[in-house]
């Protein structure tokens, strides 16, 4: 229709442009999300070993809450390794539903560059 430097193709490539950029506040949200993700992770896991303590809901040897370390890991005896690890599991396990979630709200919808999904052929039987 018009030219590439036309008028009204620079206004549609600046509305294409507007459209596409992200809102910083999201870049907050997500930044505040792992600090968030990772202070329940530490919570959980502390609270998660209490109990299993009380109820034993999975066998943990003592090796487990001082294990042999260097000396220079020293922060790492006292349980605190396995909080770690439990916290570690429950942050990649929320993030993983938390994926899930959001990937259901709000599906993936094709654009313009995208093909049309295949159509299929049914079977035929032999």
């Amino acid at each position: 229709m018009g030219r590439k430097g036309s008028w009204s193709f620079a206004q549609h490539e600046r509305e294409r442009q507007k459209r596409k950029e992200m809102n910083p506040i999201w870049r907050g949200v997500g930044c505040i999300l792992i600090a968030v993700m990772g202070l329940a992770g530490y919570a959980f896991a502390s609270w998660f070993l209490q109990q299993n303590a009380v109820n034993a809901w999975i066998y943990l040897p003592p090796q487990v809450f001082s294990p042999r370390v260097p000396a220079f890991l020293g922060f790492l005896g006292n349980g605190n390794l396995i909080r770690f690890v439990v916290a570690l599991l429950f942050v990649l396990t929320a993030f993983g539903i938390l994926n899930f979630v959001y990937a259901l709200l709000f599906p993936i919808q094709p654009g313009k560059h995208d093909l049309p999904l295949p159509k299929r052929r049914p079977r035929r039987n032999r």
